[in-house]
């Protein structure tokens, strides 16, 4: 059974379902069905979440002969167990990671809560130093800003069980100014030909 060889992780609101949408158009990758699985979160409540090894392997039951299959789980990188599990199962796997500055990704991520009505509390100083709990059922509604944004320690975690030459980083504000570019950049450095998009929407 195949599964995943190349994940993609990385904080809310850093731009990884763009990323996914670029890297499943090559013809070198293809992308899990659906594309965040989840499957390594076994610390956390994910509702969705595909929890069978059968049902993953199901997940790339399209793949042929791609270099890559691609799980697309942003919030692996949160969940310790995950990291450590991917490690333990595909200790030869590549990881791009998604980053941006946590004085930006907070706010975003705090307004995407309201917007989706998952978040009551409108002032985001308040949101950030008032403890809530979580939600019950899905972590990714997490209302924990400040450890959410503790990314610092999530990529040392990441860094102490993968070579460097394994993990990829992409930073927001690299990919929002210049797209194409940051593209090409992370095909390269998988060792992929060049595949550029015609339209890199926002």
């Amino acid at each position: 059974m195949q599964t995943a060889n190349l994940f993609l992780v990385g904080a809310p609101r850093s731009g990884t379902t763009s990323v996914a949408f670029w890297l499943a158009q090559h013809p070198d990758i293809a992308l899990a069905k659906p594309k965040e699985p989840g499957y390594y979160v076994t610390d956390r409540p994910m509702e969705g979440r595909i929890a069978s090894s059968d049902a993953y392997a199901a997940a790339f039951s399209h793949a042929n002969r791609e270099v890559f299959r691609l799980d697309a789980t942003p919030w692996y990188l949160y969940s310790a167990a995950a990291v450590s599990s991917i490690a333990a199962a595909e200790p030869d796997a590549n990881i791009i990671v998604n980053l941006r500055n946590p004085a930006d990704m907070r706010p975003s991520l705090h307004n995407h809560h309201v917007f989706r009505e998952v978040e009551t509390e409108t002032d985001l100083a308040t949101a950030l130093f008032t403890t809530r709990p979580p939600d019950p059922t899905d972590f990714r509604h997490s209302l924990d800003y400040l450890d959410v944004g503790r990314l610092g320690a999530q990529v040392e975690r990441l860094l102490s069980l993968f070579p460097p030459d394994r993990v990829h980083f992409v930073p927001f504000h690299h990919l929002a100014a210049d797209p194409r570019t940051s593209h090409l950049e992370l095909l390269g450095r998988l060792g992929l030909g060049e595949y550029p998009l015609d339209e890199y929407p926002r």
